[in-house]
């Protein structure tokens, strides 16, 4: 009876280590990552502001009004390409010169 029963408890160890050595070497599953294209905003037709109607800032003015502007196109630029980075790749244009005769 005492032998029986240390043949049961040697056989549960044995199944508890061969489901952890299982367990342990399982690789999880990888996330999919799937990226949709994002679309790309038509550019606003700003308003042209001429000179004259300029003129009336002072110098200090109009920097900061030159450098708001510039730092809004950046931004602009900025956001553009992150989106165009959703887009898939194209196939690279080949030169004239570099295609091969079929």
């Amino acid at each position: 009876m005492i032998l029986t029963r240390n043949i049961w408890l040697f056989a549960l160890i044995l199944i508890m280590i061969g489901l952890m050595i299982q367990g342990c070497t399982a690789t999880p599953p990888q996330p999919l990552m799937i990226t949709t294209a994002l679309p790309l905003p038509v550019r606003p037709a700003l308003p042209a502001i001429n000179s004259a109607e300029l003129r009336c800032l002072n110098d200090a003015v109009y920097e900061r009004v030159a450098e708001r502007n510039r730092m809004l196109r950046q931004y602009a630029e900025r956001l553009e390409v992150v989106i165009k980075s959703t887009h898939s790749p194209r196939e690279p244009s080949t030169a004239a010169g570099d295609s091969k005769p079929p």
